[in-house]
């Protein structure tokens, strides 16, 4: 979603009820989105959240990348 959404102006709205997992998720890619807003619906007696988010202008690099080019330049050296 990070590497799709434009950076700067892309908008993502989620729907989940695993709030727990939802919210250790997003803590780990604050770089990348930041929450705006939070609406809480049951949806046939389940409790769950719409998440909106924004795309913050910064870069994505996906982190199995990022090992990629470690690996490379640790190898070359």
């Amino acid at each position: 979603m990070s590497r799709i959404c434009k950076p700067g102006t892309g908008r993502a709205a989620l729907l989940t009820q695993d709030k727990k997992c939802f919210t250790k998720a997003l803590s780990g890619m604050e770089h990348v989105w930041r929450k705006v807003h939070t609406v809480w619906v049951n949806i046939g007696g389940l409790h769950a959240a719409v998440y909106l988010l924004n795309r913050t202008p910064q870069t994505f690099v996906h982190p199995s990348g990022q090992d990629k080019e470690e690996l490379l330049s640790a190898k070359n050296d």
